[in-house]
């Protein structure tokens, strides 16, 4: 696969890539990103699957307010993430229990352990049977005035939340991505409206935090993934049983070719796990970037002057890389180009897919769109595959029998 813009990149194998500029306070930074697609295989190994392109931006079904994917083409900045969409099944009982937890193999650490309580309850408060509750901020602590989720419920003391903490004072819970909607994250862009998030090219003011683009809630961050860890998610299955999975021992890495005889090695750190539990599918993003200086070249305007090579290898596997390494020719050959993705966004903030990539983001019939930028617009972006019936909700909440 290969990705043209704003740096020529050749990708091997089943792997994404895509490329971004950015500067701030003078400096100028070029980042790499790569993507794996992965099936869920209960309790086994992630399998990884044909590549499918990068989000330049997150992604949404109809109507939703809680992003069911989070942006993948984004600067390398921060800890590593874990995000999950999905759904709780209740088995018809009234409350429930979800857990996502990660481990290294190796030590036993445990990096991430996070537990949410589900209590089903009509508008009365009266509790009811449930079958299933989208886990999205709609369900908990929130509602208007509150900064750190404006959608949920709870806030103006009127009705108790559907997800809760369990344990603890209540505050908003959710594995997914934190809406980049949010006041919480949009005090983190400063001066910069979020149009102008959406080129591949970004400029970010004095004022912007980089940690605008940290979307998991902080309790589904760690300082670093090997690529190896076991993960467990409960109560996220229609079937009762957990969900056991282990990454698949990938790494991700590239080769930037600056000029005639410069080569810049670069391994690339896994920043992003991201799991559909609706589709059976992941998402593995990696990332990495280097400075202008250590380049050695004057970006932006020598941009159109590089050209980059990514793979994925397994474990302590040697990579093989074309010869000789600047002969385009050979490049194309060691690089197939099966699919071509282009980040930005056009009218109505669609992000454009070329060929088959539309299709293949989420599945057949997708259409990929971002929120405009104030929560009276997220209903306006979509990202839907295998459209669902929609049942009768309450607060996300499809009731059973009683």
């Amino acid at each position: 696969m290969t990705m043209t813009w704003p740096v020529r990149i050749f990708a091997r194998g089943d792997v994404a890539a895509a490329s971004l500029l950015w500067s701030q306070r003078g400096a100028w930074w070029l980042t790499l990103v790569a993507k794996a697609h992965a099936q869920i295989v209960p309790d086994g190994e992630l399998r990884l699957g044909s590549a499918r392109p990068l989000l330049s931006d997150e992604a949404y079904e109809p109507a939703g307010t809680s992003p069911i994917a989070p942006a993948e083409i984004v600067p390398a900045t921060g800890p590593a993430e874990i995000t999950v969409h999905g759904y709780a099944y209740g088995h018809g009982g009234t409350e429930g229990r979800l857990r996502l937890a990660v481990q290294r193999p190796d030590d036993g650490e445990t990096l991430i352990d996070k537990r949410i309580r589900v209590v089903s309850q009509d508008s009365a408060g009266v509790p009811r049977p449930f079958d299933k509750l989208r886990v999205g901020y709609e369900a908990t602590y929130g509602g208007l005035g509150f900064d750190d989720n404006p959608i949920g419920m709870g806030h103006d003391g009127r009705r108790q939340p559907l997800l809760q903490p369990d344990g603890g004072a209540l505050r908003p819970v959710s594995f997914g991505p934190v809406p980049a909607v949010f006041p919480q994250r949009k005090r983190l862009r400063g001066s910069l409206a979020r149009e102008g998030l959406k080129s591949p090219v970004l400029v970010l003011p004095d004022d912007f935090d980089l940690a605008y683009f940290q979307t998991a809630p902080s309790d589904q961050r760690a300082d670093r993934l090997a690529g190896d860890e076991q993960l467990l998610l409960e109560g996220m299955r229609a079937e009762r049983a957990p969900l056991r999975l282990r990454l698949p021992g990938l790494r991700a890495v590239a080769r930037i070719f600056a000029a005639p005889s410069r080569v810049v090695a670069l391994p690339l750190d896994l920043r992003l796990v991201h799991l559909d539990t609706v589709r059976d599918h992941a998402a593995l993003v990696w990332r990495a970037q280097l400075s202008a200086v250590q380049l050695g070249v004057d970006l932006p305007d020598a941009a159109a002057s590089l050209t980059a090579a990514v793979q994925l290898v397994r474990g302590a596997q040697e990579p093989s890389w074309p010869g000789p390494p600047h002969d385009v020719a050979a490049l194309e050959r060691w690089g197939s180009e099966a699919m071509r993705h282009e980040p930005g966004a056009g009218d109505d903030g669609v992000i454009t897919l070329k060929g088959e990539a539309k299709a293949a983001a989420f599945g057949e019939g997708t259409v990929v769109m971002s929120p405009h930028d104030g929560l009276e617009g997220t209903s306006a972006g979509v990202a839907q595959a295998q459209p669902e019936a929609s049942p009768a909700v309450a607060g996300g909440l499809t009731h059973g029998k009683r």
